[in-house]
């Protein structure tokens, strides 16, 4: 029985107002490479990343895992994510180019959510990824 793979990689150095990250973007052109190398094919390999000025939007990674499960069909799908990020209440929250951050005056909590991705474990640890995307844009 064959395992149709697929994979999303993506690094983020820069968000917002955080200091730079020097090698999240590397870091998954590396793991989207060594998917290339393990006989992933590269139809089934999105590579995500701000390097040279680009933004990482959560639209572009909706975009790419809907084009990877809607295409052929997909019975594992890799979510790589590098860059900075936050977990509240066990859930964690990437943080991508124009995160909005939280006015510490203010109970603006539910705006870090606004413009990042949340991945939720769910389940068993390690066994499975729920890949939840929150694309409202602000104002």
């Amino acid at each position: 029985m064959c395992c149709h793979r697929a994979g999303v990689y993506i690094g983020v150095d820069r968000s917002g107002d955080l200091t730079p990250l020097r090698d999240a973007a590397a870091g998954a052109a590396a793991m989207h490479e060594w998917a290339l190398s393990q006989r992933m094919g590269a139809d089934r390999a999105k590579l995500i990343t701000d390097a040279d000025g680009r933004e990482v939007t959560p639209k572009l990674i909706c975009d790419a895992v809907t084009e990877l499960i809607g295409g052929a069909g997909v019975d594992q799908l890799v979510v790589y994510f590098a860059g900075h990020g936050v977990n509240i209440n066990r859930c964690e929250h990437w943080l991508l180019t124009q995160a909005p951050f939280p006015d510490r005056r203010s109970s603006s909590r539910p705006r870090l959510v606004e413009r990042g991705i949340v991945a939720d474990r769910g389940g068993m640890p390690g066994q499975r990824c729920h890949l939840h995307v929150h694309v409202r844009e602000q104002g």
